[in-house]
């Protein structure tokens, strides 16, 4: 039962954060794509002849045989986070195509989907190669999506499965638009109302047809995942967090933290941070190669 979905295989995930003093020698993969997400950070980077300047939410998607090398790290560190695949469905493979070697995709879906994929890696639940299979497909269809229509803003919903179709009522769609804009504020019932002139049980019932939720809970869940990314990419204090994201204190970001993932914000953190760069294995047969040049002792 291990492989339901066969179109895509996640072969291999980490977090990686490279220090000051190292770098990844130029090469390519014969035989799998990657993905590397800039999380925070600057760097010189090559890509095939170009060699450009990545920073904080740069994406590199790389298909098989496609040269790159990260050549030096401006920043006192660099974090990114990683995944390797293969894609067996040839109609998606061809779909891939239109998605560029380098974008800056808007928001952080992407990279909560990436995230979400090593938890699965590390957690291995039942199941767990399926639905990172499940997820990568999810990735790679909204990139897919956005490249082709050219949009610079995607309806890109994340840790549910949503069949697309379910989420083409325009009000939906702005009332998304406009969770996601104001990701770091505090929003209640009236300010929906206010600004959609409609009433919140009539939203409520939109969101729940197509998504299975409730508007706030919706900006709930999208806050406590803008949580993880600035807990696992940045060094500021759960404090700092909390106060970011505009909870009233701590206490109520922790409970609020506890409540969606399971575990309070500085457990979950060092469970992740035990994992940065280590081999995260989703396919058990996979042996990850590295190309590494470290001036200071690598992490085993």
């Amino acid at each position: 039962m291990e492989h339901c979905f066969s179109d895509v295989q996640v072969l291999w995930a980490s977090r990686f954060d490279y220090q000051n003093d190292w770098s990844l020698r130029v090469h390519a993969h014969d035989h799998y794509y990657q993905i590397i997400h800039f999380l925070e950070g600057s760097a010189q980077v090559q890509v095939g002849k170009r060699v450009v300047k990545a920073q904080g939410n740069l994406l590199m998607f790389l298909p098989p045989g496609e040269m790159h090398g990260i050549l030096q790290v401006y920043s006192e560190k660099l974090c990114t986070l990683d995944i390797k695949f293969t894609i067996t469905n040839p109609t998606l493979a061809n779909a891939c195509n239109v998605i560029p070697v380098l974008s800056l995709p808007s928001g952080d879906t992407l990279s909560h989907i990436m995230q979400s994929i090593l938890q699965q890696g590390v957690l291995k639940p039942p199941l767990y190669q399926s639905m990172c299979s499940v997820q990568m497909g999810m990735l790679l269809i909204e990139l897919i999506r956005n490249f082709q229509t050219h949009s610079s803003d995607p309806i890109i919903k994340q840790n549910v499965d949503i069949p697309i179709e379910r989420v083409h009522h325009p009000l939906v769609r702005d009332v998304l638009r406009y969770l996601d804009s104001r990701s770091l504020d505090v929003l209640c019932s009236e300010d929906l109302e206010a600004v959609f002139s409609v009433s919140y049980r009539y939203l409520s019932q939109l969101f729940k047809q197509a998504l299975g939720c409730t508007p706030i809970a919706y900006a709930q869940k999208s806050r406590i995942e803008t949580a993880k990314t600035l807990l696992i990419s940045t060094n500021a204090t759960i404090k700092q967090i909390s106060e970011k994201l505009g909870y009233a204190d701590i206490h109520q970001f922790t409970k609020s933290f506890c409540k969606l993932v399971g575990l309070p914000p500085a457990r979950w953190r060092e469970q992740e941070l035990n994992f940065i760069c280590k081999d995260v294995n989703i396919d058990p047969d996979f042996s990850n190669q590295y190309f590494l040049e470290t001036g200071s002792s690598f992490p085993k």
